[in-house]
């Protein structure tokens, strides 16, 4: 317990190794369980930590929250896992909300308060850890959920046998009264260690003795605050005595397979979009809004001079208007999950690289729907060059460059914390591949320094695919009566006119998968890196 400031997170940070790679008190000192030093990625399978801010899943039930937590951590069967869940359940007084939405104030209604609190710890809980570490656990409560968190605690150390070290702000006298051991820190130091009931004599030994019928914790708070330099004053034995226990550490068997893995993350990442469909309804009309826009006003393409601007307009639009829907919803992907993620990885549950290749996985399904919804209606709409095969390589054209840019649009979201930052970043990152996406630039005119960015612009690609699958098959075009020159007799005319005579179908494809392939590799890497930093590891 201490003022805000007094180091009380930090040095729980530190207990758990949790610290950041660039703490500045990393290294400082050590942390010992029964006399034996653990490094970060043992101490995960011993210690449990509820962080401050409650950090689940908004879709979530409690039941599935728990369920998620013991299979993937515990690698248990799934009756075993159902059976944990429900008497952890009961054990935090969970049953009546067990398959009620946990929620979220700002997006949906669902548990209340203290129930989240309580589905936080469950969390943690259902693991079975040896220590369980509290960052202000009754934060956010009114004065009954938190003192009921607080006995809930008390049971658990009591009865269970957990050790269970909490950092308290300023509680009531009934709260401050449950806890067995006491440590006030002012300014990042050690003011007082002992019992309850030793701190009262401790500070009545150096002159601040605690008013009659006062809170203890507001006491000593205040006493600290207006004069940290008692911290001073309290000088611990240096014989620190060597405690003998029976139960000696043992690191349970924790973590599962990655098959497991990915198969509780899938399962938990499609749960979770069914239940938030507002990005299906929006992507939906953005779908229906462009395929009317398109489709009406390139309606029945001719086959005359005219119809050539329209065609290779058209066909640069749908590259630009798939591009930037896709890189926008792949920017929203990670951000909202990120504590979770962060969180998970603390505690050891699953391999980084199975999370983002499960995210990529959810994500896929609706990545290919709409566009090819989208391509399909726009393809038949304004007669583009009808054979079937056209048509096929049309569609796939379109799907493989929306998911090009969304994967561009991933590795931002894996690098980025920020949704805000994000969407700010991506729009000027991406505008010079639309300079050199084929139309608005003439490539062989370009400076080096701006040359290699043809290379990897998967507009560029993405555009010359679809000139070359709309105009190779295209024989003749009609030229006006009138003497007036005929610029684009054939379709061959219109790829030598914007000099894309020598590159291939093949070529444009190719480059499109390594570069969405290589891009989804770059997200997963993003992830492990962002978590091994932020977590010590």
């Amino acid at each position: 317990m201490g003022p805000s400031g007094s180091g009380k997170t930090t040095l729980l940070n530190f207990l758990s190794g949790r610290l950041p790679r660039d703490s500045v008190h990393l290294g400082e000192g050590m942390t010992l369980f029964n006399g034996e030093h653990l490094s970060p990625s043992k101490i995960s399978h011993l210690v449990s930590y509820v962080a401050q801010d409650d950090i689940v899943f908004d879709f979530d039930t409690p039941r599935e929250a728990l369920y998620f937590s013991v299979r993937i951590r515990n690698c248990t069967s799934h009756n075993q896992a159902q059976d944990k869940v429900q008497l952890v359940l009961d054990q935090m007084g969970l049953g009546k909300c067990a398959d009620t939405i946990i929620g979220n104030p700002q997006v949906q209604r669902g548990v209340s308060g203290g129930e989240r609190k309580r589905v936080n710890i469950g969390v943690e809980l259902i693991t079975d850890p040896r220590v369980i570490l509290l960052d202000e656990p009754t934060t956010g409560l009114d004065s009954v959920n938190a003192l009921r968190i607080v006995l809930l605690l008390k049971k658990l150390a009591h009865e269970c046998g957990n050790t269970i070290i909490c950092s308290i702000h300023q509680p009531s006298s009934e709260i401050f009264a449950a806890f067995d051991d006491l440590l006030l820190l002012a300014n990042g130091k050690c003011c007082y260690h002992g019992s309850i009931e030793g701190a009262k004599a401790h500070f009545d030994s150096i002159g601040y003795e605690l008013p009659l019928h006062h809170n203890p914790a507001e006491h000593y708070l205040k006493v600290m605050h207006e004069n940290p330099l008692i911290c001073d004053l309290f000088t611990p034995s240096t014989q620190i005595s060597k405690i003998e226990t029976k139960c000696p550490i043992t690191l349970a068997a924790r973590g599962s397979p990655w098959w497991l893995q990915a198969k509780l993350l899938s399962a938990r990442s499609f749960r979770n979009m069914i239940r938030s469909p507002i990005a299906f309804y929006a992507r939906s009309f953005q779908t229906v809004f462009f395929i009317l826009l398109l489709g009406l006003l390139y309606l029945n393409l001719g086959k005359d001079q005219d119809s050539v601007q329209d065609r290779v307009g058209l066909l640069f639009f749908i590259v630009i208007n798939q591009s930037m829907v896709a890189l926008m919803n792949g920017v929203i992907v990670f951000p909202p999950e990120r504590a979770v993620f962060l969180r998970e990885q603390a505690n050891g549950a699953y391999s980084p690289y199975v999370y983002a290749f499960t995210k990529i996985f959810a994500e896929m399904p609706l990545q290919i729907l709409f566009p090819l919804v989208f391509s399909s209606c726009i393809y038949w709409m304004t007669r583009l060059t009808r054979t079937i095969s056209a048509f096929g390589v049309f569609v796939g054209i379109t799907v493989l460059v929306a998911n090009t840019a969304q994967s561009y649009g991933l590795l931002v979201s894996a690098a980025l914390s920020s949704v805000q930052t994000a969407m700010a970043i991506v729009p000027l990152t991406v505008l010079p591949f639309f300079l050199t996406g084929g139309l608005l630039a003439n490539s062989a005119r370009l400076d080096p320094w701006f040359n290699w960015l043809t290379y990897i612009s998967f507009v560029r690609r993405g555009f010359i695919a679809l000139v070359r699958n709309e105009f190779t098959k295209q024989e003749t075009f009609e030229c006006p009566g009138n003497g007036a020159p005929c610029l684009f007799p054939t379709g061959e005319a219109v790829l030598q006119f914007y000099g894309f005579q020598n590159d291939t179908l093949f070529q444009q494809v190719a480059v499109l998968l390594v570069s969405m392939i290589s891009l989804r590799i770059l997200t997963a890497l993003s992830l492990a890196y962002h978590a091994r930093k932020k977590l010590n590891y």
